[in-house]
């Protein structure tokens, strides 16, 4: 926090986020390695749900010859 969000918090909101900003510094390589951890099980379930989707087939290329019929 700078020193205006300081000012601006007084009371009950100053000391609840002063011990929320100190609980996370703290906190923090914990924090970090949860982080990772769910990021990497989050990468594995996607992955996993990826390699299920099926194959979309291919169309077949046009032969490049138009024929324009008239009745």
């Amino acid at each position: 926090m700078n020193d205006a969000e300081k000012e601006q918090l007084k009371g009950y909101h100053q000391r609840t986020a002063q011990e929320v900003i100190e609980k996370n510094r703290k906190n923090r390589k914990a924090n970090q390695r949860m982080a990772e951890k769910s990021r990497q099980k989050q990468n594995e379930q996607l992955a996993e749900l990826n390699a299920n989707t099926s194959k979309v087939k291919r169309k077949h290329k046009p032969s490049g010859q138009f024929k324009f019929y008239i009745y």
